[in-house]
């Protein structure tokens, strides 16, 4: 791509876009590989990232604007898909056959535990927030990383910011959760399929009829609890259970906890209810007569 250190914007825009079709083409030829689509794919960014570092180091902005814009918008788009490549490729060669029964579940609950982790960033990023954008998104001398990068040869003082590298984990982490959740609902049909096949059906059906956001509430804390199995159950195999018990589907549960963890009024909601609503009715029972 021919440009000229004038061009700004449109440069970086462009290359994205061209990153982005590439990336495209890239998932439709390799399409019988997630191996060879992840290493193409990392290959791709890396290219694309070399190109965008000794752009921006010999860059200056405009204005504070296009600087945040740059760091906010661009980079982190191109660095948080190098890494969520880089994930995919190290859990689909980490097992002979890719992703087994279990790993779904477990590496969804680690990128929740970093999602709680970095609630504040992940709120802030969810939320489409600026109030913070001078301190997070412009390049400052005394400021250091928060967190160490995967890859350090993107480490330079013109072409980093203080909370770049948190905010393209983040984007990183969602795109690995859209990933993971696909054979991980998968799995889930197959397992309810076995389950109900080999365990006899009580006569009368429960059905959740609360919000499937109180269902989930309780599932985090079920896991947080270490209710399940002495504490070793997955989230995936507590929803499962779940949804199966009360007949009910939770189709991207991992996504509305990120909406509940964004609630200004709380995480809670309905736990807090619960424990209410309990409280009242010991109390009536307490209450009545004893014969």
């Amino acid at each position: 791509m021919e440009t000229t250190i004038q061009n700004g914007g449109k440069f970086w825009n462009a290359l994205k876009d061209d990153l982005f079709q590439e990336l495209e083409d890239n998932q439709n030829m390799f399409s019988f590989s997630v191996i060879k689509q992840a290493q193409q794919s990392i290959r791709l960014c890396v290219d694309y990232l070399d190109k965008l570092r000794d752009y921006i180091v010999q860059y200056s902005f405009k204005d504070r604007q296009e600087e945040i814009e740059f760091f906010k918008e661009i980079k982190t788009a191109i660095y948080g898909r190098l890494l969520y490549f880089y994930k995919i490729y190290n859990i689909e060669t980490a097992q002979p056959t890719g992703l087994t029964k279990e790993q779904p579940g477990k590496e969804i609950d680690r990128v929740m535990t970093f999602f709680e982790k970095n609630r504040f960033f992940y709120r802030y990023y969810r939320g489409n927030e600026t109030y913070l954008d001078d301190i997070f998104f412009r390049r400052s001398a005394d400021i250091i990383p928060i967190q160490r990068r995967l890859f350090d040869s993107y480490y330079h003082p013109n072409f980093c910011t203080s909370h770049d590298n948190i905010f393209a984990e983040i984007l990183a982490n969602e795109l690995l959760i859209n990933y993971l959740e696909k054979p991980a609902q998968q799995l889930a049909t197959t397992t309810q399929t076995q389950t109900i096949a080999a365990t006899p059906i009580p006569s009368k059906k429960l059905t959740w009829t609360d919000p499937k956001s109180a269902l989930i509430e309780m599932a985090y804390a079920y896991k947080a609890k270490g209710s399940f199995n002495n504490g070793k159950a997955t989230l995936k195999e507590i929803f499962e259970y779940l949804q199966w018990v009360f007949n009910i589907v939770l189709t991207n549960p991992s996504r509305d906890f990120q909406e509940i963890l964004r609630r200004k009024s709380g995480y809670t909601i309905y736990i807090d209810g619960l424990k209410e609503d309990y409280l009242k009715y010991v109390d009536e029972i307490q209450s009545r007569p004893h014969h």
